[in-house]
């Protein structure tokens, strides 16, 4: 494939698929944690992809046991936002601005109010 100067984001060379976002849009402190109040949804087209070997050997050792993607997309996931990928869910952890894109680091949800039944 060429690139070409008319392509408009990097993302374009990617498969993207559409995933389902959720963003907090308030949050309460009840008996000092922090519980959500309201949530806004929205779709975006994205590549998810999984983690590489060496990044994985370099996470923390309590992180390599989880399943860790990575986000490409051309809106901003912020740390924190909610999404529903191939039926699991995952909370983004990180954001990264790049020329075009943002790039975001999302962990899989295994316990918690947004952990499958």
């Amino acid at each position: 494939m060429m690139l070409t100067s008319q392509m408009e984001s990097p993302i374009m060379l990617l498969d993207g698929e559409s995933i389902r976002v959720e963003r907090a849009t308030g949050v309460q402190f009840v008996d000092g944690k922090p519980v959500t109040t309201g949530s806004s949804s929205f779709y975006i087209s994205a590549s998810v992809q999984p983690i590489s070997g060496k990044e994985l050997a370099i996470m923390p050792e309590g992180d390599r046991m989880k399943t860790i993607v990575w986000v490409y997309t051309t809106w901003q996931i912020f740390p924190n936002d909610i999404f529903s990928y191939q039926g699991s869910k995952y909370q983004a952890q990180t954001s990264e601005a790049w020329a075009g894109h943002f790039k975001s680091k999302a962990f899989k949800i295994d316990v918690g109010e947004h952990a499958p039944n």
